[in-house]
């Protein structure tokens, strides 16, 4: 890697949470969680009742339309009407535990109209823990913490070693894909 690509991972521009940054990113998951419907039908029919899919991406509607119809600034505000409304259409143990995730991120919001980068790498964590609590699962329990556990702690990890949070991001990505498999 040459020099100037290193800097290129590491001087990368830091993100600042707003309400608008949170709106679409709250958006962009709900739209991906939409376009995985059959496979998250299929991941649960294997080992449940295949239901995820349906359930998941009525949340994932439910969300977006949450979002598109809030119109205040603060984010934990927004953050629990999306838990609400999640909640309400998407009543599964999934969505359940992903309520309490956005719940925990609510909690963490309160009363800040910003989110410095150092504070949002721990968002995943934050949703981990509140699905373990509230599902009294942990890692190794075959759940979605298989996955968001490696993703938080490596995102988290690279990121204090300095490299930049895309570079983070991809590196927690791959833990969570061996996670997964594991």
């Amino acid at each position: 890697m040459t020099e100037s690509e290193k800097e290129g991972i590491y001087m990368e521009k830091k993100i600042i949470l707003n309400i608008e940054l949170l709106k679409e990113g709250v958006t962009n998951v709900a739209e991906s969680v939409i376009a995985m419907k059959d496979q998250l039908t299929e991941i649960d029919s294997k080992l449940g009742d295949g239901d995820m899919g349906i359930s998941m991406s009525a949340g994932a509607e439910a969300v977006i339309f949450a979002v598109g119809s809030y119109t205040g600034k603060e984010m934990d505000l927004l953050l629990k009407e999306c838990a609400m409304a999640l909640n309400r259409a998407a009543p599964s143990t999934m969505g359940t535990l992903l309520t309490m995730g956005l719940l925990a991120l609510a909690k963490e919001c309160r009363g800040k109209s910003k989110i410095e980068e150092e504070e949002l790498i721990q968002f995943p964590e934050l949703v981990a823990e509140a699905i373990m609590k509230g599902g009294h699962a942990a890692r190794g329990d075959k759940t979605i913490l298989d996955a968001m556990l490696p993703y938080a702690e490596t995102l988290e990890e690279k990121y204090r070693e300095g490299i930049g949070l895309k570079e983070a991001h991809r590196l927690a990505c791959k833990a969570a894909e061996e996670g997964k498999e594991s």
